[in-house]
């Protein structure tokens, strides 16, 4: 990851952090993250990071299953 990208990350995730105190699923699940990661000797950024890839990625294997069922 770029320094530009990796700044622009921890911007964006600093105001999610900002965005939780209005929204509780969303501070319930940033705690969570934050937990993970400190259990992991990760930094929240990491852990943030990690999940949103594994999301992104869970998210790309469920479309291209679709397009495969419905090919068939």
């Amino acid at each position: 990851m770029s320094l530009e990208s990796e700044s622009y990350f921890m911007k964006v995730a600093d105001e999610l952090v900002e965005m939780a105190e209005f929204d509780q699923e969303l501070k319930d699940g940033l705690q969570w993250i934050d937990s993970i990661a400190q259990k992991s000797g990760n930094s929240f950024y990491e852990v943030l990071a990690a999940t949103f890839i594994k999301h992104d990625v869970n998210n790309k294997a469920k479309e291209w299953m679709r397009k495969k069922v419905n090919e068939t």
